[in-house]
C-alpha cells in the first residue's frame, strides 16, 4: 500500500531489553528479578541501564550486564530502532558459562512503506562452556534477511516464503537422527523435541500468527548431554535453548539463552533478551 511521500508520517517506536529474569521453584520459590530492564518511549530517544555482580544463591551469577535502546529518524526519512543486551561472566550452576554474550536487533522502517529491514549483526557468543567443555556456537544472522541494505521488504517477514523455508530447514535438521553426534547421550530424537517443534509444513501455513526459530545453526563440541540443533539437554540439569527468535507480524524478539531447569534445582530463566518493532502512519 502506498501513500503520498509529501505527507508527514509519524512513527511509533517500540523496543524492550533486559539482561536476565526468571523464577526458581525448587528447592525454594523465588522470582529472579529482571536485571537492567528498558523500554523505549514511543517517540524514540535513547536509554541505557546496567547491572553488576548479580548473584542468586550460587544458582546464577553475572559479573556485568548492560542494555540499551535507541530510536530516531535518519536524514533520509527512514526510522531506525536499535536494541541491545550484553552479559559478561555468566554462570549457571557451573554447567553453562560464557565470558560474553550479545543480543542485538536493528530495525529500519522505510520513509515510504511499512515493512522494516531487519539485521541481527552484533549478536554473538564468546567462550561458551557447557558442562565445563568448550563449545562453538555457529550463527545464522541472515535468517530474517528479505532484501539488500538499500531496499525494503514488500511484505512481513512472517509471510516471506524464503524465511519460512529457512525455518523449515532448521526444523528438519533438528529431527534428523543421522546428524546426532556419536558422543551424545541420546541417539534418537526424543518425543519432547518432536512434539515441541513438529509444526508441519511452515511454507503452507500462511495464517500462522508467529514463528519461533533460532539464530543458532549448530552447537559444536562435546559435553555430557545431547544436542538437537540449537537445543541442548543435560541430565540432572535441564534443557537449554540458544538464540531463540520469535517473529510475528510486527515484532522480533531474541533470547540468547533460555533454560528449563529440572532435578534438584527446578525453575526457568531467560538471558540476553531484546525485542523491537514499530509502526508508521499514515
Amino acid at each position: 500500500m502506498g501513500h503520498d511521500p509529501q505527507v508527514t508520517r509519524v512513527h511509533t517506536y517500540h523496543a524492550d531489553a533486559s539482561v536476565l529474569g526468571g523464577r526458581i521453584e525448587r528447592p525454594f520459590d523465588q522470582v529472579i528479578p529482571v536485571q537492567a530492564p528498558l523500554t523505549l518511549p514511543p517517540v524514540g530517544g535513547y536509554a541505557k541501564a546496567h547491572t553488576e555482580s548479580f548473584r542468586l544463591d550460587g544458582i546464577v551469577s553475572v559479573k556485568f550486564g548492560h542494555t540499551q535502546v535507541a530510536g530516531s529518524m535518519s536524514p533520509t526519512g527512514s526510522f531506525s530502532t536499535l536494541t541491545t543486551s550484553v552479559l559478561e561472566g555468566l554462570n549457571v550452576l557451573d554447567i553453562f558459562t560464557a565470558d560474553r554474550m550479545v543480543a542485538q536487533i536493528s530495525l529500519t522502517h522505510p520513509r515510504v512503506g511499512y515493512y522494516p529491514r531487519v539485521t541481527l549483526v552484533g549478536t554473538q557468543y564468546e567462550n561458551v562452556r557447557i558442562g565445563g567443555q568448550p563449545v562453538v556456537i555457529d550463527l545464522d544472522l541472515n535468517i530474517c534477511k528479505q532484501c539488500d541494505s538499500k531496499s525494503f521488504p514488500s511484505q512481513p517477514c512472517i509471510r516471506d516464503s524464503d524465511f519460512l523455508a529457512r525455518v523449515a530447514e532448521q526444523r528438519q535438521r533438528m529431527m534428523d537422527e543421522d546428524s546426532i553426534p556419536e558422543w551424545a547421550t541420546e541417539q534418537s530424537v526424543p518425543n519432547w523435541v518432536r512434539e515441541r517443534y513438529a509444526w508441519g509444513d511452515l511454507k503452507t501455513e500462511s495464517g500462522r500468527d508467529s514463528v519461533l526459530c533460532s539464530v543458532v545453526k549448530e552447537i559444536r563440541g562435546e559435553f555430557p548431554g545431547s544436542v538437537f540443533g540449537n537445543v541442548f539437554d543435560i541430565p540432572d540439569f535441564g534443557k537449554g535453548f540458544l538464540g531463540e527468535l520469535l517473529v510475528d507480524n510486527g515484532s522480533y524478539q531474541l533470547s540468547l539463552l533460555r533454560l528449563e531447569l529440572g532435578c534438584t534445582i527446578k525453575g526457568a530463566g531467560s538471558f540476553g533478551i531484546v525485542k523491537g518493532n514499530g509502526s508508521t502512519n499514515p
